[in-house]
C-alpha cells in the first residue's frame, strides 16, 4: 500500500505542474507564484493594491 505522500504526488494536475515549471523558468520565485495563486494571504495583504472607491457622477 503506498504511503500518503506518494499517493499525493500521483494526484498532481499535470497542467498546474506545467504552469508552475513555466513560471519558475521565467524567473518567478515560489513565493511570487504563491502570492499570485493566493496561497499566502498574509504576504499577499502586504502587496495588495489599495482600492479607492469612486463616487458615481
Amino acid at each position: 500500500m503506498p504511503d500518503a505522500q506518494e499517493n499525493h504526488a500521483l494526484q498532481l494536475d499535470e497542467e498546474w505542474v506545467e504552469l508552475i515549471v513555466s513560471a519558475r523558468s521565467m524567473g518567478l520565485s515560489l513565493e511570487e507564484i504563491r502570492l499570485f495563486l493566493g496561497g499566502s494571504n498574509r504576504s499577499a495583504a502586504k502587496h495588495s493594491p489599495t482600492v479607492v472607491p469612486t463616487s458615481a457622477p
